[in-house]
Parts: C-alpha cells; structure tokens; sequence
C-alpha cells in the first residue's frame, strides 16, 4: 500500500531531486512522493537481502507490482480512481522464479488479473476456470500470440470517506469509465455520455491527442466492444459483500474509513 497519501519526506538525496524549497505545490508534492518511492524500495531491498542472507532466494516466487499509479497533473488529472490514463494505470511488474531466467524485460502489455494465472502455471498448479488473466511465462515464450490482446480497465464511482462501500452493499451501477489496450492502441469510453478516446501510445505514450475523430473506424470497432465490458462489469443493485470486523480495522490503519 505504498507509496501512498500522505507523503513523507524520508530524507533521501535523489538525483535531480531539489530540495524543494520554492517550489510549486505540484513539484512538492511529486518531490514527497519520490521520497515515498525511495523509501519503498529500501524495505524491498531489505526483504531481498533476507531472503539471500537465509538462502531461501532460490525457492521463493517474488513478484513486485502496484495496484495503480498516481496523476500530478497530467491529462489534467490529480489523483487516483477517476481516470484511466496511463498516469494512473501503467504500473510494474515484475517476477522473480527460476524458471524465467534473468534480466529479461518485456513491453507486452499485461494486466493484473495475469498474477494469479502465472503462478498456478510457475507452480504446476490447475488452472482456474473462465480467467480472464493468462500465464505469463507462456506469454513471455511467445509474445507474438499475444500482441493483439485485448486488456480491459474500469473505474467506478467514490470517494475516500466512503471507500467502505466498495466492500459493502452500496456499490452499484455501471462504472464511470472503461478503457481497453490493444497494442499501441488504447481507447477510453465514457458510458454514461456514450463519449470514446482513442489514443496511439506508440506515438503519444502521454495521450495527449485524441484521434477519435481521426480514427473513426477503429472508434467504430471499440465502441462496441468497450460498451459490452462496462455491462459485464455492471454490478446489480442487490450486489452484497458483508464487511467484516478485520476488513474495517485493516481499512482504518490504512486511513480510508474513520
């Protein structure tokens, strides 16, 4: 759950890291949140160096990642949760086992819902039935049969002081907004204003030209396709998840609920 709000300045001395003073609000901010980043990567470095120091490295999977990223701004966006452009939503990953070898870097894109899939494939475990994610360490022996995958994001309404609704009976309806990456090619869809985005991330990997009106029949192609996933995530009015005790005292020690 880190780095995360609120950011702490933990004294590091980072490259082209001012120390601050004068700054704008923004840079501050992003000046903490660096901060955070370091200090995260030290309590990494420390698990790893435990992990060699008992010998235990070659029999353990690790695998880094981050539930989403965070907007300073761009595409005119602070925060997290109400927008799916990459600031928010490229996120690490990496993984660590025998079996894949070392140094290797791909920039395939992958979801999320892949974690689970790979490690039942990196430990010979069976599959789980209708995933939506796929075992990576196959994707990564043949990245070609994958390059054309479709991988779907989706945000739903909220706000911090009631983010225990999420675990509650209170989150229904259709999300706010759903996005879907091919390739290069990334489309936002709006499905309250039937509104649709298209962006080329080879070529504008900050997604600041909208080519809807350009790209008009690949936004023919996506409108559908978008349109379909925010019904198939729709959750239904008398969609409930009980809350329990631990759930609410694991939010509240991480600030969400008071």
């Amino acid at each position: 759950f880190d780095p995360h709000e609120p950011y702490t300045d933990h004294g590091f001395q980072l490259p082209a890291n001012p120390t601050g003073h004068g700054d704008p609000p923004v840079k501050q901010i992003v000046r903490r949140y660096n901060q955070e980043i370091a200090f995260a990567d030290l309590q990494v470095g420390r698990v790893l160096e435990a992990l060699a120091t008992s010998g235990a490295t070659q029999e353990t999977m690790i695998i880094l990642t981050s539930d989403h990223g965070e907007a300073f701004g761009e595409n005119d966006r602070k925060g997290h949760g109400r927008s799916l452009y990459q600031a928010t939503q490229d996120v690490p990953l990496i993984l660590v086992h025998p079996s894949l070898g070392r140094n290797r870097v791909s920039n395939l894109p992958v979801s999320t819902l892949d974690i689970t899939p790979t490690v039942l494939d990196l430990l010979d475990l069976l599959p789980i039935a209708d995933s939506d994610g796929v075992a990576l360490g196959q994707a990564l022996q043949a990245p070609g049969s994958f390059a054309g995958r479709a991988i779907y994001q989706e945000t739903f309404p909220g706000a911090r002081k009631k983010f225990w609704r999420i675990f509650g009976p209170r989150l229904t309806g259709n999300p706010t907004l759903v996005a879907m990456r091919r390739g290069d090619w990334k489309a936002i869809f709006d499905p309250r204003r039937d509104r649709i985005e298209i962006y080329d991330l080879g070529s504008d990997p900050l997604e600041r030209h909208n080519l809807s009106e350009e790209q008009t029949v690949r936004a023919a192609r996506f409108r559908p396709l978008l349109a379909a996933h925010a019904e198939r995530v729709w959750l239904p009015p008398d969609t409930e998840t009980a809350l329990s005790d631990a759930d609410r005292e694991r939010l509240e020690s991480l600030g969400y609920i008071d």
